[in-house]
C-alpha cells in the first residue's frame, strides 16, 4: 500500500478519543473539592518533587495567590487540570517513549537490511501554556460546568514524540506491520487513531506532511515515590502513592525529506504567522480634564 493511500482519518478506538476516558476518574474535579485538589496536586508533585507537607502548602499558596491563572476561584477551576494532566503526562512521558523506541527498533531490527530506518526524536510534555492556546481554539473552558472544566481532555498530545523515516515505504511497513498489531498486554500500548496528512484531501498551505498515529498507552498502577521517581512496585512507603499511569500520546512519523523542507521553512512560517509582528498599541487617550 502506498503512504498516499492509506485512508486520511482512520479512528480504530473510538472511546479512546479523550484523556479523562482512560486517565484516573478524577472526581475532585467533578465536585470541585479543594482538599481533594490539593491531594491530587501533590499526587503528580504539581506543588514540588518532595514529599514534605509545608513545601506542598507553601508551593500551593504561592500558585493561588501569585499567578494570574490560579488567583480566583473561577481562573483556579478553569485551569486546574490542565496543571494536573501536565504532571500526571511528566510521570508517563518517559515509559511512553521507551515502548514506542521498542517497538521502532523491531522495525530497524527486521528492515535495516534493505535499507529502510526509522529513528526515534524526544519531545517534551506538552506545556501548560500550549494546552491553554489550543483550549481556546476548541471553544474556551467553562469553569462552571464539569465538561467545561476539562475541555484540556481532547487534547491527545500531552506525551509524545516523533519518529524520522527515510523512505515512504518505511512509513507505511511501521505502521501496518508494528504499529497496527500493538496490543496492551505484549506493549503496553494500542493504536487509537490515524490521522494521514500524505493523502491527496490533506493538502496544507506549507506543503508539510507527517503521518500522525495516536497511541493508548497503559503503564499499570504505579507507586510514585516522594522524589517524583515512577516504580513497578505496588508497595507504598512514607511519601508515596499509588496511581494509574494511562494516557494517549502521539507519534509523528515524519519522512526526511519533508522534515528538511520544514527546517527552512521555519523562519518563513514563523513570518507568516505573524510572530514577528509588533502589537498593535492598545493604548486609550484620556479626556481632557476641565478647567
Amino acid at each position: 500500500m502506498k503512504l498516499c493511500s492509506i485512508p486520511p482519518c482512520e479512528v480504530l478506538k473510538p472511546d479512546y478519543l479523550m484523556q479523562c476516558r482512560v486517565h484516573p476518574i478524577l472526581s475532585w474535579l467533578e465536585v470541585q473539592d479543594a482538599n481533594a485538589t490539593f491531594n491530587a496536586m501533590t499526587s503528580v508533585k504539581c506543588l514540588g518533587v518532595n514529599s514534605d507537607t509545608h513545601e506542598s502548602i507553601s508551593n500551593f499558596v504561592g500558585l493561588v495567590s501569585g499567578n494570574a491563572d490560579f488567583f480566583t476561584a473561577r481562573a483556579f477551576w478553569s485551569n486546574i487540570y490542565k496543571f494536573w494532566l501536565h504532571h500526571y503526562g511528566q510521570l508517563a512521558q518517559a515509559e511512553f517513549q521507551r515502548k514506542i523506541l521498542a517497538v521502532v527498533g523491531a522495525f530497524n531490527e527486521k528492515y535495516g537490511g534493505e535499507g529502510l530506518e526509522a529513528n526515534c526524536h524526544m519531545v517534551p510534555v506538552k506545556s501548560f501554556d500550549s494546552m491553554k492556546k489550543k483550549e481556546a481554539e476548541l471553544g474556551g473552558v467553562d469553569y462552571s460546568t464539569f465538561a467545561g472544566r476539562r475541555v484540556a481532555s481532547h487534547l491527545l498530545d500531552i506525551v509524545r514524540l516523533s519518529v524520522t523515516v527515510n523512505k515512504a515505504r518505511a512509513a507505511v511497513l511501521l505502521l501496518d506491520e508494528f504499529f497496527r498489531p500493538m496490543n496492551i498486554f505484549e506493549n503496553r500500548c494500542e493504536l487509537v487513531c490515524i490521522r494521514n496528512d500524505f493523502h491527496k484531501s490533506a493538502a496544507t498551505s506549507s506543503g508539510y506532511r507527517s503521518l500522525v498515529l495516536n497511541v493508548y498507552f497503559d503503564g499499570g498502577v504505579r507507586t510514585v515515590e516522594g522524589n517524583g521517581a515512577v516504580t513497578s512496585s505496588c508497595r507504598v512507603g512514607f511519601g508515596n502513592c499509588e496511581m494509574h499511569l494511562a494516557l494517549i500520546g502521539e507519534v509523528q512519523v515524519v519522512l526526511l525529506d519533508f522534515l528538511s523542507m520544514k527546517k527552512r521553512m521555519h523562519l518563513i512560517t514563523r513570518y507568516l504567522a505573524g510572530e514577528f509582528d509588533h502589537p498593535a498599541a492598545q493604548q486609550e487617550v484620556a479626556p481632557a480634564k476641565a478647567h
